[in-house]
């Protein structure tokens, strides 16, 4: 499953236990809709992330028709459904591509048909179950095999690697990024933060989030010299939360297989460099702590052990500071080897089709 930050469909596929989602072919997966109520809504959408359909790779195009095939009969069977619906709305503040099932029954009346059916409950007496309809599907693929071109499934990962992504995934959820991002969203300024962004500097919210990091810690790293030890302290905490987060992403690039970057390849290079810049001003917070170096040279020996120069030999609070350094810029270079590995793998069998 490729994914893109900031796109709600893949963290809600992400966030699926094996027995939510099922995957419909290589390139299509099928899960129950997180408001789904009495009458049938399941959701179908791309495992690599594009915004339309002409996006999609013509793999992807191509084996679509199946995959809705799969889960329109499925909810054609269900007791007194009378139609099944496909609806492609794809709307939403980072698109991607996905389509609602769901159904009309017998016993809804002729005005009240159509797409507004969606999300609504069924007829009274009726009831069609969205999690019974998706075992069925998950049956109807299985005994198909390998006709459907079910993705290659790898050795299943280690507990403590399932452990692991588990613990990042949910800080993911939970961290300043997503509680502010959900706040704009509920007071329905998301839309306006993407669109303005979109539209004059071609920018979203990842990339707002990592320059008003960068701005802060530039800030930071000025009141860390010579002000109040609170003040310092603060500043500290900040910076280390930020360590923090920095390399959540990046550890479920590496750890989780269904987390690639594949498809936003520039755009990932270029938050991984703004990155470097944000660990740089870390560290030179980190340095600020232990000596007396001017701002500039602060930043400078945080951009060298940030980029793997720095020099052994160094003993206690310095040399705990660059093993820091040297870990997080370690996982910053695979990460970004594995994504310009992963693009390089694609362009090469874009050109064998």
């Amino acid at each position: 499953m490729t994914s893109t930050p900031d796109c709600e469909c893949c963290e809600i596929v992400l966030a699926l236990g094996e027995n939510q989602l099922v995957n419909l072919n290589a390139h299509w997966t099928a899960n129950v809709a997180m408001k789904a109520d009495s009458r049938p809504w399941l959701v179908v959408q791309s495992r690599e992330h594009s915004e339309t359909i002409s996006d999609l790779s013509m793999d992807a195009q191509q084996s679509l028709g199946s995959a809705l095939g799969t889960v329109t009969a499925a909810v054609l069977e269900q007791t007194s459904v009378r139609r099944s619906y496909v609806l492609l709305l794809n709307e939403g503040d980072r698109p991607h591509v996905h389509f609602h099932i769901t159904a009309s029954f017998d016993e809804d009346t002729p005005t009240s048909r159509g797409p507004q059916l969606l999300g609504t409950p069924a007829p009274e007496g009726i009831s069609a179950n969205s999690e019974v309809i998706l075992s069925e599907i998950a049956a109807s693929v299985s005994a198909k095999g390998d006709s459907v071109g079910q993705p290659d499934v790898a050795e299943e990962p280690s507990a403590l690697v399932r452990a692991l992504v588990a613990l990042v995934r949910g800080f993911q959820r939970h961290n300043l990024h997503s509680v502010i991002r959900s706040w704009l969203g509920d007071r329905g300024m998301s839309s306006a933060v993407e669109s303005y962004t979109r539209s004059k500097i071609r920018s979203s919210f990842a990339e707002i989030w990592v320059v008003s990091w960068t701005v802060l810690l530039v800030v930071g790293l000025f009141l860390a010299q010579g002000l109040p030890a609170p003040v310092v302290v603060v500043v500290w905490i900040a910076a280390t939360y930020r360590l923090i987060e920095l390399a959540a992403p990046h550890l479920v690039t590496l750890l989780d297989r269904r987390a690639t970057t594949v498809v936003s390849f520039e755009r990932s290079l270029l938050l991984v460099s703004l990155n470097v810049i944000e660990l740089s001003l870390i560290i030179a917070i980190y340095l600020s702590l232990i000596g007396d170096e001017s701002t500039v040279e602060l930043f400078s020996n945080g951009f060298r052990l940030a980029t793997l120069r720095g020099e052994a030999g160094e003993t206690g609070w310095l040399a705990l500071i660059e093993w820091i350094a040297t870990l997080w810029s370690l996982l910053l270079l695979v990460a970004s080897a594995s994504i310009a590995m992963g693009r390089i793998a694609e362009r090469l069998v874009e050109r064998v089709d």
